[in-house]
């Protein structure tokens, strides 16, 4: 595209290569470098898919960035083919235009050179929350009698033989059947604490990223960075998004409590039968949320 002489540019030569793989949307490299990044079982395949998923989010970056190609796309978008293009290729011209503006092309040299630097943070912040899960090497050990209402085979393939301790992992595998089958709450309840507390330090870094976020869109003059990312999706600002989700909320609040309650007794009764209730009896007992993937 950089390439094209500045008495050259039509759509075919400068707006067409840019609809297409890998430069518009997903790039099906990526999807599969993912895939085996969160679901190989070789740590040795998990690591060079991160490491091929960083380079692809950073050559994704870069190309929203190239101010050369930016340049020729927005000579073209004033032209006046551009200007009598059917709406489908309209489409296209503005929004990969969009997406270049976004990128922060249109600022100048010193608030360019911020942005690259919060966006490069970003993608590092990101990249180091997706290592932090898929190589979290927590274990959690429970005697097999708290796991009582797990499937036999289940609590036989983990079981270790020296210390005769089930062993689990916080991978989906082993805590989902826990936290749907598992009749000890107290057993669900370990678990799903190890869960939100576990993978290294991604709480902070949750919150690293959305202090960079907030200055990105501030940079690019947002309101925030739910403003941001809308402007592209179908709902176009966060305002339709929480207007839509307030609906959603009062039509299903009612519905909403009446199963939280039939759960809570269901519960109550489950303990009943285990002679489990605390000392309030039936009614002083609490939905937890490691209970309702169980009593759902």
């Amino acid at each position: 595209v950089v390439a094209v002489p500045q008495d050259q540019l039509t759509f075919e030569s400068v707006i067409r290569p840019l609809m297409e793989a890998p430069n518009f949307k997903t790039n099906p490299l990526v999807c599969q470098a993912k895939h085996l990044q969160h679901c190989s079982t070789d740590s040795e395949l998990r690591e060079a898919a991160t490491k091929a998923s960083t380079v692809f989010a950073a050559l994704k970056k870069e190309g929203k960035t190239r101010k050369d190609v930016y340049e020729k796309v927005h000579a073209f978008a004033n032209s006046d083919e551009a200007k009598s293009l059917p709406a489908y290729e309209a489409h296209f011209v503005a929004s990969i235009l969009r997406g270049f503006e976004r990128s922060g092309l249109a600022l100048g040299p010193d608030e360019s050179a911020e942005l690259r630097r919060l966006l490069d943070e970003d993608a590092e912040v990101c990249s180091q929350y997706k290592r932090n899960l898929a190589e979290d090497k927590t274990k959690i050990s429970f005697d097999p009698k708290d796991l009582d209402g797990c499937d036999p085979e289940f609590v036989k393939e983990r079981l270790e033989k020296e210390s005769g301790k089930v062993v689990l992992t916080l991978k989906y595998p082993d805590i989902l059947p826990v936290l749907q089958n598992c009749a000890v709450a107290e057993t669900r309840r370990q678990v799903a604490m190890a869960r939100d507390s576990a993978y290294g330090d991604n709480l902070e870094l949750v919150a690293k990223g959305i202090q960079l976020r907030k200055k990105t869109a501030e940079l690019l003059k947002y309101k925030s960075w739910a403003h941001f990312v809308t402007e592209t999706r179908m709902s176009g600002s966060p305002e339709k998004v929480m207007t839509f989700l307030g609906g959603i909320k009062d039509k299903a609040s009612s519905g909403a409590e009446a199963d939280k309650e039939r759960l809570r007794k269901l519960k109550a009764s489950h303990l009943a039968e285990r002679g489990e209730l605390p000392a309030g009896g039936e009614g002083a007992v609490q939905l937890e949320a490691w209970d309702t993937a169980f009593y759902h």
